[in-house]
């Protein structure tokens, strides 16, 4: 299903989720392969990484991007990483304009590589 919703099935919630986890853990094996001639090595790296990767998406996204996202103060509403509903629960606010300015760039990140999948269904959620 394209386009945007205003909340995102769970379903989607879960895959968009198991998606990153599972790029977490083939980058961490990849990591654990890579060094294996000094595993004390690798194993640091790796879990350097995992954690790293981890805490962007899960404390520092809601903390920093998803406390200006529209789905944050819409009621009900459920982005498709469902980290708005962490933030919102956290009680984060953050003007809406300042989004753009907090978001990643570039055009491989998974924000613009998803709003380009959804296009020509691009639709302002303020209403």
């Amino acid at each position: 299903m394209s386009g945007v919703h205003r909340r995102y099935p769970l379903r989607d919630v879960a895959l968009y989720n198991g998606v990153t986890l599972l790029h977490f853990g083939v980058a961490t094996l990849g990591l654990l392969v890579a060094y294996d001639r000094w595993p004390v090595v690798a194993w640091v790296l790796a879990m350097a990484y995992l954690i790293v990767a981890f805490g962007q998406m899960y404390v520092v996204m809601p903390l920093v991007v998803c406390s200006a996202c529209v789905y944050t103060t819409m009621p009900g509403a459920r982005c498709v990483s469902g980290m708005n509903v962490v933030a919102a629960r956290l009680g984060l606010r953050a003007p809406a304009e300042e989004f753009e300015a907090r978001r990643t760039k570039g055009p491989p990140t998974t924000s613009s590589i998803w709003a380009r999948s959804s296009r020509p269904f691009r639709c302002s959620l303020r209403g």
